[in-house]
């Protein structure tokens, strides 16, 4: 799990990520995985970029920004 100072967090779930943003207590995006599970997750912190790798060695980022 990994937290920004915007008020997100993105959480692995098995092959894919998702990030809540608490202040608004919503969903705002899920990550499609590769298949793998997720080893390690990092989020920008203004909440706008996601980092993602998984154990087929493979690294995403991904915009999570509503704005």
């Amino acid at each position: 799990m990994a937290a920004s100072a915007s008020g997100k967090v993105a959480c692995p779930c098995e092959d894919e990520v998702k990030v809540v943003d608490l202040k608004a207590s919503t969903e705002t995006l899920t990550l499609a995985g590769d298949s793998e599970v997720v080893t390690a997750v990092a989020i920008s912190s203004d909440g706008h970029s996601v980092f993602v790798a998984s154990r087929s060695l493979q690294a995403k980022v991904g915009g999570c920004s509503t704005h």
